[in-house]
């Protein structure tokens, strides 16, 4: 995993991706506060929140924002990070700010209200107030929320396929033992609903291949809203009268049932329908990943660790550089076969669990190591089955906030690691970015064969996670340079190839090319790479590698 120099400060203070697009945002917005915000206001009132740390008590991100009500998901996401949204979306209710306890054993974060201002100078201007709203204490108790799943339907090869007409269920849960959910209202395709009590039921008719919006939220007895959720839907009527099925994508990150993998929901775009190419396949048996590639590299290191024997073989089976030589490979042909598939239950696992394409990630892994996890003499900044670097390290603490939470405190005081990733010094994140090419470092000079192979298997869903994070930061990219979101800019398969760019070169390669590519030229692989080779070398051949069967 080769990168070139990062952009760092075009990363860290990237606007991170919106759901839907401002436009989408807006008239669901509108629908719920209205033009003008509060009833009978003539002035434009400006909302200051904090997101604090349950533990500690510490701010660790400021919103203003323009509606009244507590913040919404978009709010917390545009501005924290997706970092914070994900923590603030998984924070578990605190039952002792309900009770009085001792809110610092709560974990998580959560929603302080510090004040309201006025735009206009003549009424109240900078004034701020310390009421709270709808009655929330000063620590700010958790909001009614909201769930997506779908009912009657079987979830295989990427999509929900029903047999019956689809109907949405909408499932509100109200954290607060005193409360109960009243009602939930929503719109889909610009159609309203609502429903009475803490369950909907809307049937979700065929749509374009584009799919349609809807927006949804819960109203509890407390005065308390849900923030307004939003989701994409797609159904795809199949086949005419008793022979009709249907076949549905969501794109939500309120969707409670299976979904689709994390770089769709996070580039905001389906798959397209039909089949997908091989290599963006997620079987689910490790027998459909199976591979005879003849790797002359992985030949080379069972021969040199005695695994296989050449003897019989000119220069014992050996070429430059660790290769095995033609009479090496045809010795260790029958171990190399057997290797290359060691690894694939835990491929389909990490590829489940982190929401990416299981053939993708085997056929990354193939190109960077061949299977062999140990070092490589001549790229000795990299690590493991996908080569990981320091500045692959930088990437996925940039974006995977949780991986940071959990190597962070491994080198760091757990004081120092609540500033945030971005907030360390470069020799603290340094510490960081080492911790992290530990978890995936397999050298043991005392194991057989100089490798410790049950933790290579377990840094597989590690090298899933920095795909991850790389698709996240290809995408912010788009957004930052071409002003719209990379599901609406580019194809699904693109998208995947962009990814591979930004985890072997690096983001600053891949901005680079779309700068370079005029605006007017659409943003597709085969525009891109004349431009991508011009800085980077050979990474056109590297991608291409990675999207077939390696040869």
């Amino acid at each position: 995993m080769a990168h070139n120099s990062i952009l760092r400060l075009f990363i860290l203070f990237q606007i991170l991706l919106l759901p839907f697009g401002e436009a989408a945002k807006g008239g669901f917005w509108r629908a719920i506060y209205g033009e003008g915000g509060e009833a009978g206001q003539t002035t434009t009132a400006v909302y200051t929140w904090w997101l604090s740390d349950w533990a500690s008590g510490q701010m660790v991100c400021e919103l203003k924002i323009n509606h009244a009500g507590s913040p919404t998901g978009v709010d917390i996401y545009t501005h924290c990070g997706q970092g914070y949204y994900n923590t603030w979306l998984n924070t578990p209710p605190c039952h002792a700010a309900a009770s009085g306890g001792d809110i610092s054993t709560c974990s998580g974060v959560y929603l302080r209200y510090v004040s309201k201002t006025f735009t206009d100078s003549n009424q109240l201007a900078n004034q701020g107030e310390s009421i709270d709203i709808a009655g929330l204490p000063l620590y700010g108790l958790p909001p009614p929320q909201a769930w997506l799943d779908i009912e009657g339907c079987e979830f295989r090869f990427q999509s929900y396929h029903c047999s019956q007409t689809p109907f949405l269920i909408i499932k509100a849960e109200e954290l607060l033992p005193t409360e109960q959910i009243l009602r939930i209202e929503g719109q889909l395709n610009g159609v309203p609903f609502t429903c009475q009590g803490s369950e909907c039921k809307v049937e979700l008719p065929p749509t374009e291949p584009l799919g349609v919006q809807m927006g949804f939220y819960a109203i509890s007895s407390s005065g308390m809203s849900s923030p307004p959720y939003l989701a994409q839907l797609r159904a795809i009527q199949l086949g005419d009268g008793d022979t009709r099925t249907w076949q549905v994508n969501a794109l939500s990150d309120r969707w409670r049932g299976q979904s689709l993998s994390s770089c769709e929901q996070i580039w905001q775009i389906f798959p397209p329908l039909g089949s997908l190419p091989g290599w963006l396949n997620s079987p689910q048996d490790a027998a459909a990943l199976a591979s005879d590639v003849p790797y002359t590299y992985l030949a080379g290191q069972l021969i040199t660790k005695g695994v296989v024997n050449a003897n019989e073989c000119a220069r014992l089976g050996l070429q430059g550089s660790g290769y095995a030589n033609p009479c090496g490979l045809e010795k260790a042909r029958a171990e190399v076969d057997t290797w290359q598939d060691r690894f694939d239950p835990q491929i389909i696992a990490a590829a489940s669990t982190i929401g990416i394409p299981a053939q993708l990630l085997k056929n990354l892994i193939a190109q960077e190591s061949q299977f062999w996890p140990g070092s490589y003499y001549l790229s000795p900044e990299e690590r493991g089955l996908g080569q990981l670097t320091p500045e692959g390290a930088d990437t996925l603490l940039l974006w995977d906030h949780a991986s940071f939470a959990d190597q962070c405190p491994r080198v760091l005081h757990p004081d120092t690691c609540r500033k945030g990733y971005p907030a360390l010094t470069e020799e603290q994140q340094t510490f960081v970015q080492g911790a992290v090419m530990q978890t995936v470092n397999a050298d043991c000079p005392l194991c057989f064969m100089g490798i410790d192979l049950s933790k290579a298997g377990l840094s597989i869903e590690v090298f899933a996670k920095v795909l991850k994070a790389n698709c996240q930061q290809m995408g912010q990219t788009i957004i930052n340079l071409r002003g719209i979101p990379p599901g609406v800019a580019s194809s699904y398969e693109d998208l995947w190839r962009f990814t591979l760019v930004n985890y072997h070169a690096g983001a600053g390669c891949l901005t680079n090319a779309i700068t370079a590519l005029p605006l007017e030229e659409p943003l597709i692989w085969d525009n891109l790479a004349p431009f991508l080779d011009t800085d980077c070398p050979g990474i056109s051949e590297y991608v291409g590698k990675v999207t077939r069967t390696i040869e």
